[in-house]
């Protein structure tokens, strides 16, 4: 299951990230489909029923069916990227153009005993050693590879609430933007919810300022929260917090196979882009945002 997460992410990944530069350039039709989506608000259940979603009105929410709509035909992935996930969300501000896609991950109760112990530094080394032999084998394959740069954000675990997330600065091959890769995990009794942030390194500090209110919304229901754990009759993840935060980087070498072809078309718009752009963007959305959510 980690594994066709991390084929989603990845996919995702990079084609999702150019729509922040393409969305002034976007097709009449595309318009279309994005005025025929159905944004909705308020509380909003996930993760096969098991958690919930309370969106504050900061933002709205597209679920499996139109997020894959968005992805596709708005985004550009292929329809086997998406599958599996369980929707996304995105704020209404018009100066903030990311977007989070959400999928539940049923691997088991993650014990956290091993969070206070782990040494970031060194679990960074490892995810760039593993993301270096990738990489070579990318190459080889005639595809473009990348690096993992370092943190962009350090792993927190709020041990409290069983609530994790960081961001790493990955480069890719032949590419100037440094790009995010912003992860938060919500855990659970037999889970947990995988949210994969998509946007531009520069904007790390306004995810990093809503991330307290992003954590806040996202909660498992009674009965399936993490202290509901049955410790003997409930299955436990094969990892911990550490193989957790690196489980990212141990994807297959075919999980990019599409992708970059995506990613140069995708860059160039971006490179492309104004911030005039953005703002019809913005003008654009908060038309969209003012109808009233469907009920």
């Amino acid at each position: 299951m980690i594994k066709n997460l991390a084929t989603i992410f990845l996919s995702l990944f990079l084609s999702t990230l150019a729509v922040t530069g393409a969305w002034a350039d976007i097709s009449g039709d595309q318009k279309a489909i994005l005025r025929s989506l159905r944004f909705q608000s308020g509380l909003i259940t996930i993760a096969n029923g098991m958690a919930t979603l309370s969106l504050s009105p900061k933002y709205r929410y597209l679920d499996a069916t139109d997020a894959k709509t968005f992805l596709t035909k708005i985004a550009g992935n292929a329809p086997s990227a998406v599958e599996g996930i369980d929707g996304l969300f995105l704020p209404t501000q018009a100066n903030e153009r990311w977007f989070a896609v959400l999928a539940y991950a049923a691997e088991g109760h993650v014990l956290d005993s091993d969070a206070a112990s782990v040494n970031y530094d060194d679990l960074l080394k490892d995810m760039q050693k593993k993301a270096d032999e990738q990489a070579q084998q990318q190459r080889s394959a005639g595809y473009a590879g990348l690096r993992i740069l370092g943190w962009a954000q350090k792993p927190y675990y709020d041990s409290t609430n069983k609530k994790l997330y960081w961001a790493k600065s990955i480069q890719f091959d032949n590419q100037p933007n440094v790009t995010l890769n912003y992860d938060v995990r919500i855990l659970g009794r037999t889970g947990y919810v995988n949210i994969k942030i998509v946007d531009t390194i520069d904007d790390l500090q306004t995810i990093n300022a809503d991330m307290p209110e992003i954590l806040k919304m996202i909660n498992f229901n009674p009965g399936n929260r993490y202290a509901d754990y049955v410790a003997g009759t409930d299955r436990t993840a094969a990892y911990g917090i550490a193989g957790l935060i690196a489980g990212g980087v141990l994807a297959k070498a075919g999980f990019f196979k599409g992708l970059l072809v995506l990613a140069a078309a995708f860059w160039k718009a971006l490179a492309a882009a104004a911030v005039a752009g953005f703002a019809v963007v913005g003008n654009f959305f908060r038309n969209l945002f003012r109808r009233k959510p469907a009920e």
